[in-house]
């Protein structure tokens, strides 16, 4: 499960100011707050897309992703909290 060796602690960080600085503008233009442990989600799903998938493909599923929140609300499968244990 992503994070692993592969992706450097500053490339973790760099991921998830990018996402959720991303997703909290996009949920500005809509009146909405996405909370905490739906970001923390969100943010799993972009290391797994940064470490599976070609590195051109992360600037473009970010944007589409986003434009898809912006019109249409969260994904049901980003409305979850991220079990820690």
């Amino acid at each position: 499960c992503p994070p692993s060796t592969m992706t450097s602690d500053e490339k973790i960080i760099e991921i998830y100011s990018r996402v959720v600085t991303a997703f909290c503008q996009a949920a500005k233009q809509r009146g909405e707050t996405i909370p905490a442990v739906f970001l923390n989600r969100i943010v799993l799903k972009f290391l797994t897309v940064h470490e599976k998938m070609p590195a051109e493909f992360f600037g473009d599923h970010l944007q589409y992703e986003v434009e898809k929140y912006i019109a249409e609300g969260l994904r049901p499968d980003y409305k979850q909290e991220l079990p820690l244990f």
